[in-house]
This record gives structure tokens, sequence and C-alpha cells, in this order.
């Protein structure tokens, strides 16, 4: 088994890239859970959680490493959630 502490994309191309010639049967990217279990970062609250924001609370404690990731080169994405959002209370 191979636990790969790095940040998104690197863990993903690190695992596509390697995953044949390693000869471990489990690669797993754990990404930021190790500075969360080390007390670095806190999760974010239950609710944002729930809806699958967390990455929006991680923008806000660390703006250097998630904001330029999660509000310049993820819009398309921001943009979906924003009107899944407004969808759901349609319903």
């Amino acid at each position: 088994m191979l636990f790969l502490a790095l940040p998104t994309p690197d863990k993903e191309i690190f695992i596509q890239k390697y995953k044949h010639d390693l000869g471990v049967s489990v690669l797993l990217g754990i990404g930021g859970a190790i500075d969360v279990k080390a007390g670095l970062v806190r999760r974010a609250p239950l609710f944002l959680r729930r809806i699958g924001l967390e990455g929006i609370h991680r923008a806000m404690q660390n703006p250097l490493n998630y904001g330029k990731r999660y509000f310049t080169l993820y819009p398309a994405f921001i943009s979906f959630v924003i009107k899944e959002l407004f969808n759901k209370k349609k319903i």
C-alpha cells in the first residue's frame, strides 16, 4: 500500500504515471488528511461537508494555496455549484 500526501492534482498525476511501475496493490491519495490529523488545519463545519463544499472552507483557511486553484482555475465548477444550489431550492 502506498499513501500519497500530495496536493491535487499532483497525487492523481503521480498515480496515473507510476501505478504500474511501483509494484503496490493499493495507491491512495490522502491529500491534506495528515494536516488535519496533525491539527495544522481544521475541517470544515459539518453542514459544508454534507453539501460538498469543504473546499470553500479550505480556501478561506489558506487562500494563497487553495484560493487560486478554487477561484481562478475552477470557475466552471463554482458556476455549476451555484446553479445546482438554486435548482434545489426550486424543487
